[in-house]
């Protein structure tokens, strides 16, 4: 179920009655199974204590609170009364859930315990959040994955004064990082904010140099694949990209 739905649905769950909540304001189990089933949110509650490890759960509730849509008083979950017009207006109800968006870096990348430390992204969150929006929002075409990626470590070697060596740790960090970033893309997706695909780059992306390629390489070539690397070679000269062979898009 998209994200949006989702969130109109744990308002109408909580209601003006309200739910009962713990004392650290989490659901109760047996209302989280309740609510899990209601929202089709897919956690595994097999053997679950806690409402606490049902991540897709946990983050709808972070969300719809930033998005002012519940609250918590007294030991109970509240849909917010003045919310009742956001909730009936699909589009306003959307515009809200993304501006929440920006405020949901704990709930989405946090450290989940005091075992685990948060990627560099985390530091640098609603910064690289907006930029890749305005990047993604910005251009004719899908941006492949790789290109988003590189851009987005260059804002984290900048923000943190990183060299510009890829040794073991640094790369480590990226990794951890880019795994963070893809949770952010898969929410925005969820949204509806971004699209996401699979397939070959647009050529504006693809840097290809075909002029000492022979009659052989084209000839052993399909035929789209052949036309598309041709106009890709032509464009070299008028543009330089960077990365990508087939592979994920943005």
């Amino acid at each position: 179920m998209p994200s949006a739905p989702q969130l109109r649905g744990l308002a109408e769950w909580a209601g003006q009655g309200g739910r009962p909540v713990t004392a650290t304001g989490r659901l109760r189990m047996a209302e989280a199974r309740e609510l899990v089933d209601v929202l089709g949110t897919g956690d595994r509650i097999e053997g679950v204590r806690s409402s606490a490890d049902l991540p897709r759960l946990g983050l709808l509730m972070e969300w719809a609170k930033k998005a002012r849509l519940v609250r918590v008083v007294k030991g109970r979950l509240y849909a917010v009364a003045k919310a009742r017009p956001v909730l009936a207006d699909p589009l306003q109800l959307w515009l809200r859930a993304f501006e929440a968006c920006f405020e949901l870096r704990q709930a989405l990348i946090g450290a989940r315990s005091g075992w685990h430390v948060e990627s560099l992204l985390f530091d640098v969150y609603e910064e690289v959040l907006e930029d890749v929006l305005n990047t993604l929002y910005s251009l004719p075409y899908p941006m492949p994955w790789p290109r988003l990626r590189d851009t987005v470590h260059l804002a984290y070697r900048t923000s943190f004064q990183l060299d510009a060596g890829l040794d073991l740790q640094h790369r480590m960090w990226f990794e951890h990082a880019d795994r963070d970033l893809r949770a952010v893309l898969d929410l925005l997706d969820d949204l509806g904010a971004i699209e996401r695909d699979r397939g070959m780059a647009d050529p504006v992306f693809l840097d290809i140099d075909l002029s000492d390629a022979g009659p052989e390489l084209l000839a052993d070539m399909p035929p789209e694949l052949a036309e598309l690397l041709g106009v890709a070679g032509r464009q070299r000269t008028r543009r330089r990209g960077s990365v990508p062979m087939p592979g994920e898009r943005s």
